[in-house]
């Protein structure tokens, strides 16, 4: 029965990993159907904490909200999948008791989503890549494909938009800093054109 079930483990991780392979090919040749509407991201951005929220109480994790009510005309469950990508990432590679930041806002045309974890930040020489296929900054863990970022990567700029990574600021005075260049953690950006 051990093994039975260390095998459909291992069955069912593969077939994600052949699924989020098929997503991204899809979506790189244009064969992804979406259905736009205007969506209220800062409620998409609710919706996918509650996703998130069992991962994030297990490691008493804080997610906090703030920002405006940004609408967007995008595929609600494609960007919900995004947003519960960067917020399971920035669960993963947070201590416990740190606290996780969304903010949305609108900006002239586009909208913007920034989560904001305290973790270990990125190496600096991973930034530009981070969002390459089997990429993963500090080395994944069991389960994890590396597929994650560039899912969201293809879903984003199928909507017309960008993401990008950087890593915090260190606040002033605060902590030694790793090779990553920075004690405060990774922030990733979501630009998406913002609905009239």
């Amino acid at each position: 029965k051990k093994r039975l079930s260390h095998a459909q483990i291992e069955c069912d991780r593969l077939l994600r990993l052949v699924n989020e392979l098929l997503d991204i090919e899809k979506m790189e040749a244009g064969m992804m159907e979406m259905t736009m509407a205007p969506t209220d991201l800062a409620e998409l951005a609710l919706q996918s904490i509650a996703v998130v929220k069992t991962l994030a109480d297990a490691n008493a994790i804080k997610i906090d909200v703030f920002g405006d009510h940004a609408v967007a005309s995008v595929d609600k469950e494609r960007i919900m999948q995004v947003m519960i990508n960067l917020l399971s990432n920035a669960i993963k590679y947070s201590p416990n008791g740190a606290t996780i930041t969304v903010d949305i806002a609108r900006k002239k045309d586009s909208a913007h989503i920034k989560i904001e974890d305290q973790g270990k930040g990125i190496p600096r020489h991973m930034l530009d890549s981070v969002f390459d296929r089997f990429q993963q900054a500090h080395g994944g863990g069991a389960g994890t494909s590396g597929l994650g970022l560039a899912i969201c990567k293809a879903i984003v700029e199928a909507h017309g938009g960008t993401i990008w990574a950087e890593n915090r600021k260190a606040p002033a005075g605060g902590g030694d800093k790793s090779q990553t260049g920075s004690s405060a953690g990774a922030q990733f950006t979501v630009s998406l054109p913002a609905a009239a």
